[in-house]
């Protein structure tokens, strides 16, 4: 998929979810939770190894576990590129390790966890996708312009966003 392909798909995803001003991920969880029907926990967890994150589908909640040693924007990029794999639908075809989830479920049967027993490794498409989402989120928030924009009407902030898009940062012109 061409780049701009997937800033669209990450914008009307967004838009999907009623997001189209400063937010958090705590709020993105929220509204994917309510657009899913099913709740969303994100969870610190001290022992992930290698990853800093990665989503769980149980057959009655989605959890996203972070590295508790992330803080700051680290730690929002990597709990949003998570959540864009749920509201993306990125699939799985491989068993998760039985000793990864007894780490991380050590009360449950394995059998419960009914998306990890398929995780696979995400398409390089995928990983873009998850990429772009959310750095597209973290920006939106990020932009000082957004928090003075927040108490106008929709319509408004997206015409913002255009301006901004148009005649924002030059860094991207000059790559």
């Amino acid at each position: 998929m061409r780049p701009s392909g997937v800033r669209d798909r990450c914008a009307r995803v967004l838009a999907d979810l009623g997001i189209d001003g400063p937010t958090s991920v705590d709020r993105l969880a929220e509204q994917l939770s309510q657009q899913r029907g099913r709740p969303i926990r994100l969870m610190a967890h001290p022992r992930l190894g290698e990853m800093s994150g990665f989503w769980i589908g149980l057959d009655d909640v989605d959890t996203v576990f972070y590295d508790e040693a992330l803080t700051g924007l680290h730690l929002e990029h990597v709990i949003a590129h998570e959540l864009a794999h749920i509201a993306f639908g990125h699939g799985y075809d491989e068993v998760m390790a039985p000793e990864v989830l007894a780490t991380l479920f050590p009360l449950l049967d394995p059998s419960m966890v009914r998306r990890s027993l398929a995780r696979k490794e995400y398409s390089e498409a995928e990983e873009r996708e998850a990429e772009v989402f959310a750095s597209m989120l973290l920006q939106l928030s990020a932009d000082p312009t957004a928090r003075h924009l927040a108490g106008l009407p929709a319509d408004t902030r997206r015409r913002a966003a255009d301006l901004a898009a148009t005649f924002g940062s030059r860094r991207r012109d000059a790559r």
